[in-house]
């Protein structure tokens, strides 16, 4: 999977991964001192963006009958939604349990957050995570990753502290049991 870096310090799947998209998103972090754009929205905003939530592949011409609104509306809508952020992207989410994954929750504290965006580098391209996390508290980073069979997460978890063994202070891994699916949209 591939990521993006964004400015609240979270990195979210995307379909792209790049070196382009990586320095992109770091030249934005150069100017943290500008204020976030407020991006305004309405109720038909709302509605488009949950029924994308429940089902991505809704088509316009159905999202324009369910709201009685012109297909042109609801493609003017969607775009400015994407152009926005307030829609990061229209994609399929995977079970990797359905898959035959055993799936394991990461927890990182570091002890050389310098080392923070080499570590991501490299769990990004381990093709092994679908999210990581960069926060404040008890994990600096935390990450889902997916691996075949036990001894496949015992290679990675050997190759990732034999290489970050001085930036990493404290690790652990959560054996996920079952992921469920929660259908839940934002109250605005």
């Amino acid at each position: 999977k591939n990521f993006i870096i964004t400015d609240i310090k979270t990195i979210f799947p995307c379909i792209d991964y790049t070196k382009e998209l990586f320095t992109e998103i770091s030249n934005k972090k150069k100017n943290k001192n500008e204020r976030e754009k407020t991006v305004s929205y309405d109720s038909d905003d709302i509605k488009i963006l949950k029924i994308l939530s429940e089902n991505f592949r809704t088509s316009k011409i159905e999202i324009a009958h369910r709201l009685k609104i012109s297909r042109e509306m609801i493609t003017y809508k969607i775009k400015r939604l994407l152009s926005s952020a307030i829609l990061a992207k229209l994609q399929a989410t995977v079970n990797p349990f359905t898959l035959g994954f055993e799936a394991y929750f990461l927890r990182l504290k570091l002890s050389k957050p310098t080392q923070r965006t080499r570590i991501i580098h490299f769990l990004a391209s381990t093709l092994r995570c679908n999210t990581i996390l960069c926060c404040e508290g008890s994990g600096d980073l935390i990450t889902f990753v997916h691996f075949k069979s036990h001894t496949e997460f015992r290679q990675f978890e050997s190759r990732l502290l034999h290489i970050f063994r001085e930036a990493i202070h404290e690790y652990s891994f959560e054996f996920v049991k079952i992921q469920h699916k929660l259908d839940w949209f934002p109250s605005l």
